[in-house]
């Protein structure tokens, strides 16, 4: 992995430890409430999140397995990833594909499972991007939903920007269910 992704990767690494030590001590009543009935509990962007980054890794798993079908990184590949960091930075929302949705209103979960589970996914992401010759680096190598093509650094950038952006829905959620 390029110096830059690692420190970026541990970056990501710190933000999810302290998310699950600022969320570790509420009850299941608190992870599921909801501020109205057509946001997400705490719970459910947990799950969100996980999947998302579940599918980023599966999908990369499968697109190293043919290179030759990988196109490089050009200019086009630069303008969609910036497109794709302007609009998360952005309040504008758009829907969650469908395959990262939460898949219930309440979610039974135990959270320390939930959490071992996202810390599995992320592990093996950082091993995958870890092993992964140089030359990838240079590759469109995931497909974005809403921008299409984009690279490795790319998708680390949207990782850590969807991470961010969901943060400040849970600690909005949190001063609801806290107070």
């Amino acid at each position: 992995m390029v110096n830059k992704s690692e420190i970026q990767f541990n970056r990501l690494t710190e933000k999810l430890t302290a998310l699950e030590e600022k969320i570790s001590s509420l009850t299941h009543e608190q992870l599921n409430q909801k501020l109205n009935a057509k946001t997400w509990s705490i719970i459910q962007v947990i799950q969100h999140l996980m999947m998302a980054e579940g599918g980023t890794y599966r999908y990369i798993s499968k697109k190293i397995l043919d290179p030759s079908k990988l196109e490089k990184v050009s200019f086009r590949t630069k303008i969609r990833e910036f497109k794709l960091n302007i609009y998360i930075r952005t309040p504008i929302k758009w829907p969650a594909p469908k395959i990262v949705q939460p898949t219930r209103s309440e979610l039974p979960d135990d959270l320390a499972y939930l959490m071992n589970e996202w810390k599995k996914i992320r592990r093996n992401l950082y091993e995958l991007l870890n092993a992964l010759d140089q030359s990838f680096w240079k590759k469109e190598i995931h497909k974005h939903p809403l921008v299409g093509r984009i690279s490795l650094n790319g998708t680390l950038n949207f990782i850590e920007f969807h991470f961010d952006r969901h943060q400040k829905q849970i600690d909005k959620l949190l001063k609801s269910v806290i107070n």
